[in-house]
């Protein structure tokens, strides 16, 4: 579309869900016959996709997969990333380019995508990721802080606007359905990919199910990329299974932050023990409960909770913790029931084994 190789409305013949395409077959989950490009998209036709991947050369393919950072590293502030797999055009095979276009035949790890992603809606500008946004000393001076810096422009605004439109349709009538949100303008795709063989090819009963979206009604707006693999379900389609747990997320990060409309008790759930052994927190819901005035907070009863959990609970209630000691929840100050004003300091005393 940015190349001006196809027009949002142009239909193509899918076949009724089963393609031969040099030499092999392409399927589609549910058939269909003729679809735009929106609704290759909003239906997730693997067809659909091979056919709009013919109006481009292999050059072509190749130069906009890269330009989204395909192949190559982030840069992201953490050590040992791995740029992925994007062969170049005079390795590909016969069925490499429409195997490309519905995610077969390259690797690429999840802050690629995201940023890829990211791209494609936000107005068509690549950004370099970053985990960590400022560096503090113990006076509370920043050291360092990073910035957005824009790697590259990939698409034009005008196709990042066609892309969000169609990928908003995916959520209120495609594969995508399960992660709407009332209020909220949602944005995203639906994957399944069958998994890679060690033997060659790809397995015929294992899947990745994923689901990649966008938050795009709040500031700042938000990616979400959810990955299942091998989820252990008899529908294990992104629709069906990553869908549903991102619209659970995006719920939690909304009430969180504030840009949605949320209960008076925030309930906050501690892991049952990601890390099994003598340290590992039992499971413990806490409720944090708002005061009175907008700015103050009911303190809640911290005993029994890890260093993590405490962390989160003082993250809702935007004060400033202090911790002596390692383990458990033993004391804090000011005491379960006490009112906190945001910024406020809480003082936690731990004891027992760390995790």
């Amino acid at each position: 579309m940015d190349l001006g190789k196809i027009s949002p409305g142009e239909k193509f013949y899918c076949h009724n869900g089963v393609y031969r395409y040099q030499g092999h077959e392409i399927h589609d989950i549910v058939p269909q016959k003729n679809l735009t490009f929106e609704e290759v998209i909003i239906h997730s036709s693997n067809i659909g996709a091979v056919k709009m991947s013919d109006k481009l050369s292999r050059g072509e393919l190749y130069r906009v997969l890269q330009g989204f950072g395909f192949g190559a590293p982030t840069q992201v502030d953490l050590p040992g990333e791995r740029p992925g797999s994007l062969p170049v055009p005079g390795r590909w095979s016969t069925v490499t380019k429409g195997n490309i276009a519905f995610g077969q035949g390259l690797s690429l790890n999840a802050i690629q995508l995201c940023a890829a992603f990211a791209a494609a809606v936000n107005g068509g500008s690549l950004y370099r990721p970053y985990l960590m946004k400022r560096v503090t000393n113990a006076l509370g001076e920043t050291v360092r802080e990073n910035r957005p810096v824009q790697v590259r422009k990939v698409i034009k605004p005008s196709t990042s606007t066609v892309v969000v439109d169609v990928l908003a349709s995916v959520v209120t009538k495609g594969t995508g359905k399960a992660a709407a949100i009332p209020g909220v303008q949602v944005v995203g795709k639906t994957g399944t990919a069958q998994k890679a063989d060690r033997a060659g090819g790809y397995a015929q009963d294992k899947y990745v199910a994923s689901f990649i979206g966008a938050l795009m009604s709040i500031k700042p707006r938000l990616v979400i990329l959810v990955v299942l693999d091998e989820p252990g379900v008899k529908h294990r389609t992104g629709g069906k299974v990553a869908a549903p747990l991102f619209r659970r997320i995006s719920e939690g990060i909304l009430a969180s932050c504030g840009s949605a409309p949320t209960n008076q008790d925030l309930v906050i759930a501690s892991s049952p023990g990601a890390f099994p052994g003598a340290g590992a927190a039992p499971y413990k819901s806490v409720k944090v409960r708002k005061g009175h005035n907008p700015d103050e907070w009911i303190v809640p009863d911290l005993k029994g909770l890890n260093m993590r959990q405490v962390v989160e609970v003082c993250g809702k209630m935007k004060c400033e913790a202090s911790f002596q000691g390692t383990g458990h929840v033993e004391s804090q100050d000011p005491k379960p029931g006490s009112v906190l004003k945001e910024g406020a300091s809480l003082a936690v005393s731990f004891k027992g084994d760390a995790i």
